[in-house]
């Protein structure tokens, strides 16, 4: 079931980027991995300011699903 889910996203997903992309008035931009980490560096003091109050298990768990389908 899993698998079937993910290969319906990813068709949906490609659809829609086709649809959105191609609209004359949207652009979408895949960030190069420098990019990304330069999102993540100025994202930073945000993030140690609220791990706090949010639980750092609960940020942890959330990052661990991010890195699982970000690859």
């Amino acid at each position: 079931m899993i698998v079937y889910e993910r290969e319906l996203s990813a068709s949906n997903e490609a659809e829609l980027e086709e649809k959105i992309g191609n609209n004359g008035t949207n652009v979408i931009i895949t960030l190069t991995d420098e990019e990304r980490q330069a999102f993540r560096d100025a994202a930073e003091p945000v993030y140690d300011k609220y791990v706090p109050g949010i639980g750092e298990d609960l940020v942890n768990k959330v990052d661990e699903i991010n890195a699982k389908y970000m690859k």
